[in-house]
């Protein structure tokens, strides 16, 4: 008896993402500096994403951008995103440049202190991300 494969649900069919407290109480930062991608993944593991909707690293970008604590600068034609003198007060930090997909692009990495400040804020960042 083999086991049933499992009915993918397309995106548009995905509950729309939440998180009940008892798992936005569990969210813990990372011990280290991390990209604002790993930050989101860890938002992302509490949710079953076969049934809802993952958080986009966007939606957060756009509320820190909201903030005040990232600006968009532009270079070389392409849209970066950079902390503002707030955001480097909380622990958004502007590191080296890495090559991604054949292009130079700067690197933002998230200290505990700014990862935490985004999990104490889940509830309005999915509100907000809820409202684009």
């Amino acid at each position: 008896m083999s086991a049933k494969p499992k009915e993918r649900i397309k995106r548009a069919d995905k509950a729309d993402f939440a998180l009940t407290d008892e798992q936005a109480a569990a969210l813990k930062p990372f011990s280290e500096d991390v990209s604002l991608s790993k930050t989101v993944g860890r938002i992302n593991d509490l949710i079953d994403s076969d049934i809802m909707k993952k958080l986009s690293r966007k939606a957060v970008v756009e509320w820190l951008l909201e903030k005040g604590l990232l600006h968009e600068v532009i270079i070389n034609g392409r849209t970066h995103h950079d902390p503002t003198a707030e955001g480097e007060l909380l622990g958004i930090k502007l590191t080296d440049y890495r090559t991604f997909e054949g292009n130079m692009v700067k690197l933002c990495v998230y200290s505990p202190e700014a990862q935490q400040f985004i999990f104490d804020n889940i509830d309005v960042i999915i509100e907000f991300a809820s409202q684009e």
